[in-house]
């Protein structure tokens, strides 16, 4: 079966989908499940991270200004400090990793699954999948990443660099315009991703009785 360009990204809807289940489940609320809640914390505050930086860069293309008396210095200069980042390691961020959230899911995950859904087999089993798909995402993200997200923004900057070169910010404008509809669909996705994932680490961080922090 053919896939879509944004098939990889259905192991995090099913993490979503299955993270919201538990997070909701009485059962996690007992203080022996405490564990539990602080590493589903860190799995869905790993994939935050890396949806965000997707969204971040992304929306940095998506929503350039070329009315801007300056446009052409700060797209240069936006352009530069995408470079820069692609240098880096921005877009190895942009993708979890898996090796992590198959050690954190090995900790005290695992072994609850059946514990939290103790009169649904086929929502336990689910929900096993789930994890094991986020744990074995490298491939298909970084593939992903780089056709899908890196490369259509380089397209844009291939062709909009070329027009503002020539001073014409109107054609520049045209190719921001088709970039953002050939990107509609995936920049809603990732942005429903970002308040579905934050909304499940406050969640997780309330059930771990532990603050919200940056690392």
């Amino acid at each position: 079966m053919p896939s879509y360009p944004g098939q990889k990204l259905d192991s995090i809807d099913r993490f979503i989908g299955i993270a919201r289940d538990i997070a909701n489940n009485p059962v996690l609320a007992m203080p022996q499940h405490r564990a539990m809640a602080e590493d589903l914390y860190q799995i869905a505050n790993k994939l935050l991270i890396a949806n965000e930086n997707m969204v971040r860069w992304l929306n940095r293309f998506l929503y350039f200004d070329f009315r801007d008396a300056d446009a052409r210095a700060k797209f240069l200069e936006l352009i530069q400090d995408y470079r820069g980042a692609r240098a880096g390691s921005v877009f190895h961020n942009m993708k979890w990793n898996c090796g992590d959230i198959w050690l954190i899911y090995q900790r005290h995950i695992a072994g609850n699954i059946d514990a939290m859904f103790q009169e649904d087999r086929q929502s336990a089993e689910e929900a096993k999948h789930a994890f094991d798909d986020l744990s074995n995402a490298d491939e298909g993200m970084v593939t992903f990443i780089y056709n899908t997200v890196v490369g259509n923004i380089e397209g844009f900057i291939h062709d909009a660099e070329h027009h503002i070169d020539r001073s014409d910010v109107n054609l520049a404008e045209t190719r921001r315009l088709a970039f953002k509809v050939a990107s509609a669909e995936l920049s809603k996705r990732l942005e429903r991703f970002a308040g579905e994932l934050a909304d499940l680490v406050l969640q997780y961080a309330r059930l771990a009785e532990r603050p919200v922090t940056l690392t």
